[in-house]
């Protein structure tokens, strides 16, 4: 992790770091109520040397007085002391703990000794302070050497008799509330990186590109509304206007440069684990796909789950499974989706041999046979780590996609299904992250950056009315377009046609579902001959 990876992770917890310190706030409070007030009562004394007629013999007795100053200090909490106190107060306590309420200094280059009392009552501090003070008078003067008079060398004089304190210094309820507040931050900042540390979920591209090493294609925003069925999942999806349908646009449009020295025709679309959205994706590919590729067409390959049919809403009991086994035709098998220039290859029924079934000589060359007569082909796959059928797909088709999904994809299980895919032969073209909320999309390199697609080919399934259209556009003198999606030509002269667009170029989406009957290339009808293309196969392999 990186500088950016910390300040990320703090930015994406940011609730977490406010509630944290306004806990850990809350908390001192608290504790500062409940504690009980505490008050000290401070006394100070003077220590005299009481021998010396010279001056050298008095600077002697103070540099001795100065030396036994920090053992005064000490005495001041040995039993010698505390326990006349204790005595003469008549306290319920024990040296001890006595000791613990009292502290002595000593001011630095000086002769004099602070005693501080601490206690619970302010009498009881003042109290107990002159008393420490006396007791500790009369040990020095008993310890001190004495003179011939057998008078005490060493003198101390009370100089600061201790007062009554009027206010408590303890607890300071505005310093334990700073201090819980800093904790709970501090806590809430390790607890937050260490998640960032230990979470090895997929949020960003960064997550993607540093565990796999594979080009990341972008992300597919998490589309709002509630989720039914895949089927209206699906349709919402690419209804709707919005950032959705545009990601699977940007990624039909970065499969064209994925393999720029090759040809690119096939890609299987797989994922780590189930549940990651690579159905979803493979449908909406195949939707964007079609509006670039005069013909697509879209197989469920995943012969353990299959879920292609019951996105798209067609027969799922005829598909690749009767093919493979001759109970029915390529031809009849492969189903027509909605009015566009898509097909679909359903899964069939369930073999009790998926495995087999996909690595067998029969869909080796059921695969050629369609990437010879389909401009593109998306194969749905089943998922890489928990099964082997997806290796032998993969390897046969020439590319493959992961997909994963925002924080449930892990970095481990990217890096597994990478490296199974890249032993077995198979080329992994990229990676795509789906379902990442709104807030977080935009970020993307290929949200950001402008792509640049390129034209669709020419293809003779466009409808009389768009070419009609596109006619008398281009023979006018002059012609104006509206933003709705409707040109008309005039031309100068004895006439004047128009022509309105499709619906294509008025709604800017595919229409999954059939709505009206319009005009569509039949099996075996062979399209015009391109300036740039030689004439196109027929639509369906076998069809007659």
């Amino acid at each position: 992790m990186d500088l950016k990876d910390y300040l990320t992770a703090l930015r994406d917890r940011w609730y977490l770091l406010v509630a944290a310190t306004v806990i850990g706030a809350v908390a001192g409070v608290a504790y500062a109520t409940v504690q009980p007030d505490q008050y000290e009562a401070t006394t100070s004394a003077y220590v005299s040397s009481q021998r010396g007629d010279t001056v050298s013999e008095l600077v002697q007795g103070s540099q001795y007085t100065q030396g036994l100053m920090q053992s005064y200090a000490n005495l001041a909490t040995t039993p010698a002391v505390l326990q006349p106190v204790i005595d003469d107060l008549r306290l319920d306590t024990t040296v001890d703990d006595l000791a613990k309420k009292i502290s002595a200094e000593v001011e630095l280059n000086t002769v004099i000794v602070t005693l501080t009392v601490v206690s619970e009552d302010p009498a009881d501090a003042q109290t107990t302070a002159k008393a420490v003070m006396d007791s500790l008078t009369e040990v020095v003067s008993g310890l001190s050497p004495k003179d011939a008079d057998q008078n005490p060398s060493i003198e101390l004089t009370t100089v600061t008799p201790p007062s009554q304190p009027d206010s408590p210094f303890a607890p300071n309820t505005r310093l334990i509330a700073v201090t819980g507040a800093m904790l709970g931050l501090v806590l809430a900042v390790v607890y937050a990186i260490l998640k960032q540390l230990l979470d090895t979920r997929i949020r960003t591209e960064e997550d993607a590109e540093r565990s796999a090493r594979i080009p990341f294609l972008g992300r597919v925003p998490r589309p709002g509304g509630a989720r039914k069925t895949l089927r209206t999942s699906i349709s919402a999806q690419w209804d709707a206007s919005g950032s959705t349908r545009e990601a699977y646009r940007r990624l039909a449009a970065s499969l064209d440069f994925a393999d720029i020295d090759g040809d690119l025709r096939m890609v299987v679309v797989s994922s780590a684990f189930a549940g990651e959205g690579k159905t979803t994706t493979a449908v909406n590919l195949t939707l964007a796909l079609a509006e670039r590729r005069p013909r697509v067409l879209l197989i469920d390959a995943d012969l353990r789950r299959p879920r292609v049919a019951e996105a798209c809403g067609l027969d799922g009991s005829v598909g690749l499974t009767t093919a493979l086994t001759h109970q029915a035709s390529l031809a009849d098998s492969i189903q027509t989706w909605g009015t566009r220039n898509i097909d679909v290859l359903t899964s069939g029924l369930r073999p009790p041999n998926p495995t087999e079934v996909v690595s067998s000589a029969a869909m080796q060359d059921l695969l050629r046979e369609v990437r010879d007569h389909y401009d593109f082909v998306v194969v749905d796959s089943a998922p890489v780590l928990p099964v082997s059928d997806t290796l032998t797909l993969a390897r046969a088709s020439g590319a493959s996609l992961l997909v994963g999904r925002y924080k449930v994809t892990r970095r481990q299980s990217l890096r597994r299904a990478v490296d199974t895919l890249t032993g077995a032969g198979a080329r992994v073209i990229g990676f795509v992250l789906n379902a990442v909320p709104p807030e977080h999309s935009s970020s993307s390199y290929y949200e950001d950056a402008e792509v640049i697609e390129p034209a669709a080919p020419s293809d003779s399934s466009t409808s009389p009315s768009t070419s009609s259209s596109s006619s008398s556009s281009t023979s006018s003198g002059s012609g104006t377009s509206a933003g709705s999606g409707t040109s008309s030509g005039t031309s100068s002269g004895s006439g004047s046609s128009t022509g309105s667009s499709t619906e294509e170029t008025q709604t800017g989406a595919v229409q999954p579902e059939v709505e009206a009957e319009k005009p569509t290339q039949r099996h075996g009808q062979t399209p015009k001959k391109s300036s740039k293309k030689p004439p196109r196969k027929p639509r369906r392999p076998d069809a007659p």
